[in-house]
């Protein structure tokens, strides 16, 4: 993780960016929950942080992207696709892209319920789902990277860039050698931050 930051400095050097860190806690999944009121970092994040931000940092409002990994992936996605216009990319590595097949992990029920009874909430917060609300035959700035021994999220990765290309919707998308953890993550740093970088019409 220490490498991961040194990276990223050094990548913020690089192109001239601000990136901001938000912790979402543990299990948060970047979501309000009607179940666990202080579980409420969507509103967080879209209403606070970002204004906060763009109040005391140099900030362009106008060139702003968001990215994750892991349950932040399936946040960075979730949040660019409910709020439309707020940012201007968004990337996910490793992202948990469909939380529909993952009912029984990650604290997800204590955030949404148990699925079988709130099956709405978790698809509107699911990216395999929320993509189903797009256009077809258009153009997302969105890139999608997943290792090849991650177990947790190699399948929904996959099943979420099949459904967009079904759809015609063009995207990046990326299989690599690795696995769900920081040594992966931290080699696909670069490949995040130019994607942004270059949506931002940044040059290194």
């Amino acid at each position: 993780m220490d490498q991961a930051g040194d990276k990223l400095r050094k990548l913020v050097r690089q192109y001239g960016v601000i990136v901001i860190l938000p912790d979402g806690d543990p299990f948060g999944w970047y979501a309000d929950s009607p179940f666990d009121p202080t579980n409420q970092i969507e509103t967080y994040l879209t209403a606070e942080l970002i204004p906060h931000v763009e109040e005391n940092l140099p900030a362009n409002p106008a060139l702003r992207s968001i990215a994750g990994l892991s349950m932040g992936g399936q946040g960075a996605l979730g949040l660019y696709l409910r709020h439309p216009g707020l940012f201007r990319s968004a990337s996910s590595m490793s992202g948990i892209l469909d939380i529909t097949t993952h009912p029984d992990s990650w604290e997800l029920a204590r955030v949404f319920g148990k699925l079988e009874a709130n099956r709405a909430l978790w698809e509107r917060h699911s990216v395999r789902y929320l993509i189903q609300q797009l256009p077809p035959a258009r153009s997302l700035p969105w890139l999608l990277t997943v290792s090849l021994d991650d177990a947790l999220a190699l399948e929904d990765n996959r099943q979420t860039h099949q459904a967009l290309q079904r759809m015609r919707i063009g995207h990046e998308y990326r299989e690599s050698a690795g696995n769900h953890d920081w040594e992966y993550w931290t080699a696909e740093l670069p490949r995040h931050v130019g994607f942004h970088a270059r949506h931002l019409h940044l040059q290194a």
